[in-house]
């Protein structure tokens, strides 16, 4: 299913019940929306289909581009592209889709570029230069979009263990990746010795149980659209706000009763908006399939209006 619910904050109440309720019949992998227009919304699915919205009508319509041979993991839009998608499937390709053509006959759009990789496709984002992409086996390649078939970078993620997010920073200089293990990358395009000696990693939803840690998976990434400053979101309940520059931690919200599975943030006519995403995930911790899992809780969306200054970085002394 895919809803549709309005953010507008001078109406609470007509927050409270979706706008819009799309049946699918196909469960979805992701969602994204057409920065150029801010009309039109696409989703892709296990099938490996990308499909546009039709917010007007309420239905899914037509596959864009060539279906991959697997299920799709991520979809984003390319800033300042009007009108480029990207696509990154478990088939090992990631696919470029221009939204704009209307020359592909039932398809309804072409394909600009399809991109074959040496692994699947785990998460990816984009600046309006670069397309970012991890993969299993700790593998991230950087595509300069003038050259969208060959990667400009490959390098070894700096994280040990499996990526869950990767989110692009708002100033187009990096990207922050995190993993399974409860640790946040911040990392650089600039492949100059002196910018790469500003990369670095740290530990965050770990909660200290003896002599341990109690180790949450990082699920969700969000920059700061006027602050630059980052959102964390993980299995241990709980929504970070940090520093990347000083390195501190600015912010833990309030415990949620439930994992929190993705949040994205956005700035509009003045106000800072958190949508935060959350669902019970308990079943990754079974000790097997055949284990007695009780049923799931309901899943549950918020919108946190954020302050003037909330997410600003704190000023040196």
């Amino acid at each position: 299913m895919v809803h549709l619910y309005s953010t507008d904050p001078n109406s609470p109440s007509s927050r409270e019940e979706a706008l819009l309720k799309i049946d699918t019949q196909i469960p979805i992998t992701d969602v994204t929306w057409d920065g150029f227009t801010g009309k039109k919304a696409f989703l892709s699915n296990v099938q490996g289909e990308v499909k546009e919205i039709d917010l007007e009508n309420g239905r899914a319509t037509n596959v864009i581009g060539t279906r991959h041979d697997s299920g799709i993991q991520a979809l984003t839009y390319i800033p300042n592209s009007k009108g480029i998608l990207v696509s990154g499937s478990w088939d090992k390709s990631i696919q470029y889709l221009d939204c704009r053509s209307s020359n592909n006959g039932s398809n309804g759009s072409q394909t600009a570029f399809l991109t074959k990789l040496p692994e699947k496709v785990l998460a990816l984002d984009a600046t309006e230069n670069n397309v970012v992409v991890a993969m299993t086996n700790r593998l991230v390649h950087i595509y300069d979009i003038r050259n969208p078939t060959s990667p400009s970078q490959i390098r070894e993620s700096s994280l040990k263990y499996q990526t869950r997010s990767i989110k692009c920073m708002p100033n187009g200089k990096g990207y922050a990746q995190s993993s399974i293990e409860g640790r946040v990358a911040i990392e650089y395009f600039d492949p100059s010795p002196k910018i790469q000696a500003e990369k670095y990693a740290f530990k965050c939803h770990r909660l200290p149980c003896s002599d341990v840690d109690l180790v949450s998976s990082v699920n969700s990434l969000s920059f700061h659209k006027k602050f630059g400053t980052m959102f964390t979101a993980g299995s241990d309940c709980y929504v970070c706000l940090w520093d990347q520059k000083s390195k501190k931690r600015l912010r833990q919200y309030p415990k949620f009763d439930q994992s929190v599975v993705c949040l994205d943030t956005d700035y509009k006519d003045g106000n800072s908006i958190l949508a935060i995403a959350t669902s019970d995930d308990s079943f990754k911790t079974s000790p097997s399939i055949e284990s007695q899992i009780p049923k799931p809780g309901k899943s549950s969306i918020f919108l946190k209006y954020l302050g003037d200054n909330e997410g600003q970085p704190k000023q040196k002394q």
